[in-house]
């Protein structure tokens, strides 16, 4: 999937841009201007905390700022468009809870630590029951410990089943 951004005038393309894994779309946007910049509009734009275009021709117009041009037109400006862009959130809909204890459980490993534990570890392991939201932790010396660590959780899961 990608993002094609055009002139509205001349319906040239300035940026097509692939998704990237995040599920939003890298602009450069100092590559994507392609139209002068009129400095002093952007100068304005960005003393007004990044206010908008109809907004500055309001303040313009209506002669309410000292020393402020005639707004005509506003350029892309970087930080408004990284700061509209956003990931969609995740569906509800779509998520599934488990209908019983132990029916779905959720791993998490974490590490290395910058610190040992008392112990000596630098890892721990996470199993948490869907439904119940109990949670049991283990701490490992080494990530490759995962695995044999989840068999004997399994082990005392199916036994308390």
């Amino acid at each position: 999937m990608s993002c094609v951004i055009k002139d509205k005038k001349s319906r040239k393309i300035i940026v097509d841009v692939q998704m990237a894994p995040n599920k939003l779309f890298p602009l450069e946007v100092s590559n994507a201007l392609v139209v002068k910049e009129n400095s002093e509009c952007k100068l304005w734009h960005l003393r007004y905390g990044h206010l908008n275009i109809k907004g500055l021709k309001l303040l313009s117009q209506k002669e309410m700022v000292f020393g402020l041009p005639k707004i005509e037109s506003l350029d892309l400006c970087e930080g408004c468009i990284f700061g509209k862009q956003c990931k969609k959130p995740f569906l509800v809909g779509n998520s599934r809870r488990a209908s019983e204890c132990l029916g779905l459980i959720h791993a998490d490993i974490c590490g290395p630590m910058e610190t040992e534990s008392l112990g000596g570890s630098l890892y721990f392991l996470l199993f948490t029951d869907d439904y119940s939201r109990m949670s049991w932790m283990y701490f490992l010396h080494f990530k490759s410990e995962a695995f044999e660590t989840f068999k004997k959780f399994k082990a005392l899961i199916e036994k308390q089943r």
